[in-house]
């Protein structure tokens, strides 16, 4: 028989619409400190069982519940989009202070050898601080893939990336030594440990 605390569930509503989810609440808690902090002190979110999450897209906390439940992340089959997804559930997960969730987004992007797009970069510098985990994860992508000639190139070519992203990264491969002969995109550096799987729709084994 189950016990009452281990089926205890309360609701997320999520985005401006406040589309509602539930979860069981041992199992976000044991994920998430701030679903923690949020349902066991005296909070009125403790109190109502609801916390809610205005300023975060459905779909991606969709994707958040299911890694949760299932340890995978399934999302866009759009190529152009998988970034952008990828980099609004890590900011999701950075609020939900869920460090194994973020560490499988960063695999994610490193195992698939993702390239981040300029919607993806804008909304990433959008949305995070100066000193973000995933935006050194961007540029250490970027930096071992590719060089001088081809970030000069980019600039030139594609106005969309934020000019903060490309002095930022001349900066990351000065610091790191990797301003290189022109070699284009190279194989990815070694993933971070996965704690989850990120599946791409259509590459299923």
């Amino acid at each position: 028989m189950i016990k009452l605390d281990m089926a205890e569930t309360f609701l997320v509503s999520v985005g401006e619409q406040g589309k509602e989810f539930t979860m069981h609440k041992h199992i976000a808690i044991r994920h998430s400190p701030f679903f923690k902090a949020a349902l066991s002190h005296d909070w009125r979110e403790a109190h109502d069982k609801r916390i809610s999450l205005p300023d975060c897209e459905p779909e991606i906390f969709e994707g958040y519940s299911q890694w949760v439940y299932t340890s995978e992340i399934s999302f866009s089959t759009e190529p152009h989009l998988q970034t952008l997804e990828l980099v609004r559930l890590w900011i999701l997960g950075d609020f939900l202070r869920d460090q194994r969730f973020c560490e499988t987004v960063v695999n994610g992007l490193f195992s698939h050898e993702l390239v981040t797009g300029p919607t993806a970069v804008r909304h990433l510098y959008d949305h995070t601080s100066h000193d973000s985990p995933l935006r050194w994860h961007i540029l250490n992508i970027w930096g071992m893939r590719c060089d001088v000639v081809f970030i000069s190139e980019l600039l030139t070519s594609n106005p969309e990336y934020p000019k903060s992203f490309i002095i930022d990264l001349f900066g990351f491969l000065a610091r790191s030594g990797r301003i290189i002969d022109r070699l284009g995109w190279i194989s990815p550096p070694h993933p971070v440990p996965a704690m989850g799987t990120v599946v791409i729709p259509g590459n299923e084994e």
